[in-house]
């Protein structure tokens, strides 16, 4: 289903922009699944605005990789592709780790916000709310990024992780998954506030490489026909 994430979407947001964050929404959480057709008339009208923004949010994500337009077969929600995957987090883990290193050298903020989080993790995965768990789960990542004060950083995580979230969403995790993700980002908290740079690094990569391989294998066999040929 079609609908802006009220938590991105600003009142003074061009409706292109506030198409495009509708759009990326949709797409990285899996409510708009690969192959998805997109019509531009009825879309555009479900959001309330001209086919003009709304292409042009099309013509943005189109060059970021999300959306694909073929002739005669009109657009639709990009296929996964497992390299595309790999590169965003790759991406994604270099930004984490020198955006760590930055608060580290920087002397360590207040974290309180990071340890909500946290607690937002424990009781979603206590009533087994994957969804929830999820956004928590970003929120987790983008707080550290955010607080190292770099704008940019910030905005080439939130891109990274548009690609990311789409494996993510596609398959849920289980009660053993949601633990290890959280002991994992306990780790990682414990080695900001010990001012601990190597382990920080350490801590990140692993919670970030470990589970790639066996969620893209897990999701080729559940969901071959979300992927590119």
């Amino acid at each position: 289903m079609l609908s802006a994430p009220a938590t991105r979407a600003s009142a003074d947001a061009t409706s292109s922009e506030f198409a495009y964050e509708a759009l990326a929404h949709g797409i990285s959480t899996c409510r708009l699944r690969p192959g998805t057709p997109i019509r531009e008339r009825s879309d555009a009208a479900r959001l309330g605005m001209s086919r003009t923004p709304f292409r042009e949010a099309l013509h943005r994500l189109e060059l970021e990789g999300l959306v694909v337009r073929r002739p005669k077969r009109g657009t639709s929600v990009a296929p996964l592709d497992a390299e595309d995957i790999r590169e965003h987090m790759v991406l994604r883990e270099a930004v984490e780790v020198t955006m760590a290193q930055r608060l580290i050298a920087g002397g360590v903020p207040d974290l309180s916000l990071v340890e909500e989080t946290l607690a937002e993790q424990r009781q979603a995965m206590g009533a087994n709310e994957v969804v929830d768990f999820l956004e928590a789960d970003e929120g987790f990542h983008l707080l550290l990024v955010q607080l190292a004060g770099n704008s940019a950083a910030v905005e080439t995580a939130r891109r990274a992780w548009l690609h990311v979230n789409r494996a993510r969403y596609l398959v849920p995790l289980g009660a053993a998954a949601m633990a290890t993700a959280l002991s994992d980002h306990e780790d990682i908290l414990r080695a900001l506030r010990a001012g601990d740079v190597d382990g920080v690094r350490w801590a990140i990569r692993r919670h970030l490489e470990e589970p790639l391989d066996n969620l893209l294998t897990e999701l080729r066999g559940r969901h071959p026909e979300a992927f590119s040929t």
